[in-house]
């Protein structure tokens, strides 16, 4: 851990140092670091420049030619992210529940270009954690050692008509949309990642993607794997509609498991998601929404599985104000069950989300059996600065259905207690932006405990959580 520290240090300052405007000009535009997928990154427009155009630091490692005529090279990058938290109260609970530890993850990758045809990307992780003395100790989400993040093989094809198609092997992380079902999960130490195939159809404005996968299992000292995770499969398709500045997402999302439960109802789930998703400006651009709805029909066990959700958020923005404010508004609905019918079962799943993104940095609560109302504003009181206040009110759709965390996990049963009221969250964030390589973060998040909680545990708590960030890409 400490060896890594110093590194990190040697980089910033390395990137603080030496980097020097060019006598040149300013080159060509470049593509910007992905805070998540680096492989959607195409460094092949250093290809053309001069060595004293290449002013970063690292562009001598984005593009590396491996043959005379340049039709083969590499491109590397990575990653390095700390993070220490600070728990009081974890889950509500009153002893024991406090703690303070250090996150860190390393990710490294190549992305090897073989002609204008044929691609291999790998990505290595290795996240590491202090000892963590809260419930479930160093989980997955915190530990992976060493595994490969994404794994793959491309295969292009030009199928004219301004048609573009892409087969791809292997292991992959997928983000879809807003990622309010699909997510690589980035606030997670180790992230999350699928291994299958897919195929990848672009034409103008449009992308669409189908898939077959199964979801990697994180195995913290050892290889990871995709056994008896169940199936992933799906079309998602994105584009700009005809209607000015306005974009649809619309997709079918199919999930397999051998064994599930929702509201003590088990058995093998086969679930599928059908949605939309509207956003873009209205008016003006001051103005912008989105809005996402989704069904879920299927099997689990024996019972017949209805249920769905709706999403809603509205942003203004104040440009010509000194500090930019956005002032959002927003809410968000997903179905719960009745613990008494004994034919159909209405809780909602949330798949593979980024829930921290959307109903409170806490994690306590998921997107299942949930009506969340919540209001925002960020600020920008420097040109490289941003702070945001949110606010969520947190009641349950079914008083019939249990209280669910951010990982699906029942934080408290249907039958805890009568009252839908589950309590209200702040989260004070703040970030920066020192310059393209490294970006730091702050957080205060604080959970006013509802009727529901008191009810449910009668020593419950209210819950802080602190945390601070240092992010560096190369």
């Amino acid at each position: 851990m400490h060896k890594k520290f110093f590194v990190l240090i040697f980089l910033l300052v390395g990137n603080i140092i030496l980097p020097q405007p060019s006598i040149y000009g300013d080159p060509p535009a470049r593509p910007k670091y992905h805070p998540v997928l680096r492989f959607t990154e195409d460094w092949s427009v250093l290809r053309d420049l001069s060595c004293c155009q290449k002013t970063d630091f690292f562009d001598r490692i984005k593009y590396v030619p491996l043959n005379c005529c340049e039709t083969i090279w590499a491109s590397f990058g990575g990653h390095d992210r700390l993070r220490v938290e600070s728990w009081h109260h974890f889950n509500f609970k009153p002893r024991e529940s406090s703690d303070t530890y250090l996150l860190n993850r390393l990710f490294v990758h190549g992305d090897f270009h073989f002609g204008d045809h044929f691609r291999v990307f790998a990505e290595l992780k290795h996240a590491t954690s202090t000892d963590r003395d809260l419930p479930g100790g160093r989980r997955t989400l915190d530990v992976d050692i060493f595994g490969f993040q994404n794994a793959f093989a491309d295969l292009y094809f030009d199928l004219g008509n301004c048609v573009d198609v892409t087969l791809r092997g292997g292991r992959q992380e997928m983000l879809y949309g807003k990622q309010r079902l699909v997510s690589p999960l980035n606030w997670s130490n180790t992230r999350r990642t699928f291994d299958g195939g897919w195929l990848i159809a672009q034409r103008k404005d449009w992308t669409a993607t189908g898939f077959w996968t199964k979801p990697v299992r994180i195995k913290k000292y050892e290889a990871n794997d995709h056994f008896d995770t169940g199936e992933f499969f799906g079309i998602y398709t994105a584009g700009k509609t005809p209607c000015k500045e306005t974009y649809m997402d619309l997709y079918w999302l199919g999930r397999t498991r051998p064994s599930a439960t929702f509201n003590t109802k088990t058995g093998r789930e086969e679930r599928h998601t059908i949605g939309m998703r509207l956003w873009g400006d209205l008016y003006s651009d001051c103005f912008t929404y989105d809005i996402e709805g989704a069904y879920q029909f299927g099997d689990l066990g024996s019972f017949d599985i209805q249920a769905y959700m709706l999403a809603v958020e509205a942003v203004y923005a104040f440009p010509k104000f000194c500090t930019e404010p956005l002032i959002g508004l927003g809410f968000d609905y997903a179905s719960g069950d009745d613990i008494n019918d004994t034919s159909k079962s209405k809780t909602f799943s949330h798949l593979f989300p980024l829930g921290h993104a959307f109903l409170g940095y806490i994690d306590v609560i998921g997107r299942q059996n949930i009506f969340d109302y919540h209001a925002w504003i960020t600020c920008h009181p420097m040109e490289k600065m941003w702070t945001t206040a949110h606010f969520h009110h947190f009641r349950r759709a079914s008083d019939n259905d249990a209280l669910y965390n951010a990982g699906a996990g029942v934080v408290f049963g249907a039958t805890a207690g009568s009252s839908k009221t589950v309590g209200s969250e702040l989260d004070l964030t703040c970030g920066y932006s020192f310059n393209p390589h490294l970006k730091g973060e702050l957080g205060y998040c604080h959970f006013f405990k509802g009727s529901f909680v008191r009810q449910a545990q009668k020593d419950s708590k209210s819950i802080d959580f602190l945390y601070s960030s240092l992010l560096y890409l190369f």
